[in-house]
């Protein structure tokens, strides 16, 4: 018989066992998985040395003394405070006080003292040493190997105090120390491990939102919430798994599935059909410009005359319409519309309709064909007669893949010349190219910084990006570039003028940079591009990007 006291006793078991149980169920739910796909495989993200392949890694497992905020601002990252010289030069640095490393160590300004030397040491072989060697005081000798380390402006004062002095004043240098490059890195843990530490979730000791869990080659990289972090109860996600899936329609099809939330790898042919359709598509303006790269060293493409040629031959607009199909916008200069001039008016000249109106000769709407046949005479094809064969190269993807197409139908129709198509994957034709190893090739440059000085120091002398060949004197970083283009001088002059001066007379001197390299035509500019991906937004919100277009996560929340 069921006495009341057993009767409580009974409900009493019962009710530890549930809430015992109800724990437990929080304790071991499923974590919260944001899937991303980041389209071609990582393969690398060391944020001293890497090129910008894992950018989208380095920016959310490390942080820099500023960081990006989803409302377009900047925000004190692991510096606390920060004070500026009255002359402009000279910025003093005060990290937080409770930073730590994903293994429980402090970080301290010795860290970024350590990984912006590294940077800029040319044994490093870093792909963005520019970034620093154009601003830092002492950097460009210390890499010209001229000064020691010691003699660089920058500096740990004392374990919270990180100090950098300009060789001159850089209006953008705060937004400078939010790109990947300027990341903290250990010294203990680079010297130990060597090429690769980064790679080894054991080893890939960070300071970021999140830390690397996992790395399949081919396949996949995971990242997960730091619990080390200093704001790590504001990260709303467990996990990032960035899945490796190049092909679009494979991707869209994992999309539409449900299998990723976040897709950039959408098939051309398929944008029309979802802008009209798809409540999950996004678009975004991007500091983005694509172009033609020429080699100005090897014939046929050491003369100017083809190479402007080649540059008038193509209907930009046909190329978007036709081919892309992804709202990208004709261009007719190197610098982005989403850029602006001192005075806050965009770079570009727009018509009414805020679209590039005709510049350098480039009319963003038609091919120039009579203009474009004459030059190509005058270098001695009158008709493509005796043009040699060249082989226009390519990353391989969908878009490209119709984008290059009609890129060769467009120079076989209005200038009679013959090009062989030829796709590879992304390092490889970038290694290539940087070698000097291709005669031309679809190339394009998103900006590291909001300012339009970020599409210009690219072509830097000491740039590694310079794959154009494009230099006035040798240089370290380009040890196969034997050729000297003369022009280039006046070019880099602008910059330097550029990076000294502000204001109007800052504008004046980009813009005669502008005029120097489409004149010259190292590159001839095809569209500038935009952000254009899927957001399961039933699953996942709050995702977003910085303005040079890498994805930031630490505000990403899963929908229940």
């Amino acid at each position: 018989m069921l006495t009341k006291k057993r009767f409580e006793l009974i409900a009493a078991i019962v009710l530890v066992f549930t809430a015992f149980f109800s724990q437990a169920a929080v304790a071991y739910a499923a974590p919260k998985v944001l899937v991303f796909n980041h389209g071609k495989e990582i393969k690398a993200w060391d944020p001293s040395i890497d090129d910008s392949g894992g950018s989208f890694v380095i920016g959310n497992i490390f942080e820099g003394l500023m960081k990006d905020t989803k409302d377009g601002k900047l925000a004190p990252g692991q510096a606390e405070k920060y004070t500026i010289s009255p002359d402009g030069l000279t910025y003093t640095f005060y990290l937080k006080p409770n930073i730590t490393w994903s293994d429980g160590k402090p970080v301290t300004a010795k860290d970024f003292e350590y990984a912006w030397l590294r940077l800029l040491d040319p044994k490093a072989g870093s792909e963005y040493s520019y970034m620093g060697t154009s601003y830092i005081k002492n950097a460009k000798a210390f890499f010209d190997g001229k000064v020691k380390a010691s003699e660089v402006g920058v500096k740990a004062l004392d374990d919270k105090t990180f100090q950098v002095v300009l060789e001159s004043k850089v209006p953008y240098f705060l937004n400078l120390t939010t790109f990947f490059s300027f990341m903290p890195v250990r010294k203990d843990i680079v010297e130990k491990y060597g090429d690769g530490w980064e790679k080894n979730p054991k080893t890939c000791i960070s300071n970021g939102p999140f830390v690397l869990e996992s790395y399949k080659i081919g396949d996949n990289l995971t990242i997960a919430k730091n619990p080390q972090y200093y704001d790590s109860k504001n990260v709303k996600i467990d996990k990032v798994k960035m899945v490796f899936v190049s092909d679009q329609t494979t991707a869209l099809n994992a999309f539409n599935a449900g299998d990723i939330h976040v897709n950039p790898e959408i098939p051309p042919a398929e944008i029309p059909r979802l802008i009209a359709e798809e409540p999950n598509l996004v678009f975004t303006p991007r500091m983005q410009t694509a172009y033609i790269i020429f080699n100005v060293d090897k014939p046929p493409f050491n003369d100017v005359s083809v190479r402007k040629a080649f540059a008038l031959a193509l209907n930009r607009k046909a190329i978007c319409e036709s081919a892309l199909k992804g709202g990208e916008t004709p261009a007719t200069g190197i610098v982005p519309p989403v850029l602006s001039l001192s005075t806050g008016e965009s770079f570009r000249t727009l018509d009414k309709n805020g679209k590039p109106t005709t510049e350098y000769g480039i009319d963003p709407n038609a091919a120039r064909v009579e203009e474009a046949q004459k030059l190509l005479a005058e270098a001695g094809y009158p008709n493509g007669k005796g043009f040699p064969k060249v082989t226009y190269t390519y990353v391989t993807r969908e878009s490209l893949k119709k984008m290059s197409e009609a890129i060769q139908e467009m120079l076989k129709n209005n200038l009679n010349v013959k090009v062989e198509l030829d796709n590879m994957e992304w390092q490889v034709l970038v290694d290539k190219r940087k070698r000097g190893d291709f005669i031309i090739s679809g190339g394009n440059w998103t900006g590291d910084y909001a300012d339009p000085m970020t599409f210009f120091d690219a072509y830097a002398t000491d740039s590694s990006w310079n794959e154009c060949q494009w230099r006035w004197k040798k240089s370290k970083v380009a040890p196969n570039d034997t050729v000297l283009n003369p022009e280039h001088k006046a070019f880099e002059q602008e910059i330097l003028m550029a990076q000294k001066t502000s204001g109007t007379t800052r504008d004046g001197h980009l813009k005669n940079a502008e005029k120097i390299l489409m004149d010259a035509t190292p590159v001839s500019p095809l569209y500038y591009g935009n952000f254009c991906y899927l957001v399961n937004q039933d699953k996942v919100r709050d995702v977003w990007m910085n303005k040079v277009g890498e994805y930031k996560f630490w505000d990403a929340e899963m929908v229940q």
